[in-house]
């Protein structure tokens, strides 16, 4: 009984193992996040800082992918969630039963990459492009350096500059950092959306091996002060049946209410007003605060029957 025993154990650990090493795991870890500064029309030190983290993994034809997700007052936002595969010094993302490559960084001075955004990178930073589905963008490599990490270890750094695939539309990446991303934006930003302002950056990537901060400042745990998108900018009730108060401390001239597949529902003017009552139907929107035809900041709000 007792060798029935024994071999049963070591048949089962012998099949975990197997299982496990035919399983490709993300190098990103539940917990890993990435803060950065918002956009903002005014005083820089003004502006506010968001993060996104990783907060779950789920297994999809032998690989283990890493839940990336925005959380805004410790509720998670369904509708950010992306599925990322980190190894090898790439990095890809999942989308309807597909992967594409969003970061290589085994790249060389004079390589021209073909990388994608997901269609919701948006939500993450509304300058960049709102898409329906991902989309294919292209990068020069102008660059290549090295950054040292909290812990002195030396990441490869990467300097970018768009090249124009089609109708004249970009992406703007600029610096990008080996196994964390770009320092404008996870997802980088529209060339034709910001032309003057304060643009955002990376404060710091924070995971249990690597640690870059950039600011000198805070980013995560309980030394951090962080500034939310709530105190500038608010949406109430949030969710609603059917009509919503946008209101801020900004400067904004212009709001637009977009649809999450990418459509215009309204563009409406305002004359330098705090708050604003609008109406919509029954949808999911991201509403984006303007001043002088660029974007300030944005907020998602469901409207439900």
């Amino acid at each position: 009984m007792t060798n029935t025993k024994l071999n049963f154990s070591a048949f089962f650990l012998l099949f975990c193992f197997n299982i496990n090493a035919q399983v490709n795991v993300s190098d990103f870890k539940i917990g890993d996040t990435w803060t950065y500064t918002d956009w903002i029309d005014g005083n820089c030190d003004d502006r506010p800082r968001y993060q996104y983290s990783i907060i779950g993994d789920t297994l999809i034809e032998a690989k283990t992918y890493s839940i990336l997700a925005i959380k805004e007052n410790e509720i998670i936002n369904e509708k950010s969630k992306i599925l990322l595969f980190s190894k090898n010094g790439l990095i890809h993302f999942y989308e309807k039963g597909n992967n594409y490559l969003l970061y290589d960084f085994t790249a060389s001075v004079g390589d021209t990459l073909m990388v994608y955004l997901p269609s919701n990178a948006a939500l993450y930073n509304p300058s960049s492009l709102i898409l329906q589905s991902p989309q294919a963008i292209k990068l020069e490599v102008i660059d290549t350096d090295s950054i040292k990490s909290d812990e002195n270890k030396w990441l490869k750094k990467i300097t970018t500059q768009p090249a124009f695939i089609q109708n004249d539309s970009c992406i703007e990446m600029n610096e990008i950092y080996e196994g964390i991303g770009s320092k404008t934006g996870l997802f980088g930003f529209s060339c034709n959306t910001i032309a003057t302002g304060c643009f955002g950056e990376l404060m710091c990537f924070s995971s249990q091996d690597l640690n870059l901060n950039l600011s000198g400042k805070p980013c995560n745990g309980k030394n951090a002060t962080l500034d939310t998108k709530d105190e500038m900018f608010k949406i109430f009730p949030n969710p609603t049946s059917n009509r919503f108060t946008i209101a801020s401390n900004l400067h904004f001239d212009q709001i637009k209410l977009y649809k999450l597949d990418g459509q215009l529902h309204k563009d409406i003017r305002v004359s330098d007003e705090k708050s604003i009552e609008i109406e919509a139907p029954s949808n999911q929107y991201i509403a984006m605060l303007m001043k002088n035809n660029h974007v300030i900041t944005y907020k998602l709000i469901a409207v439900i029957d």
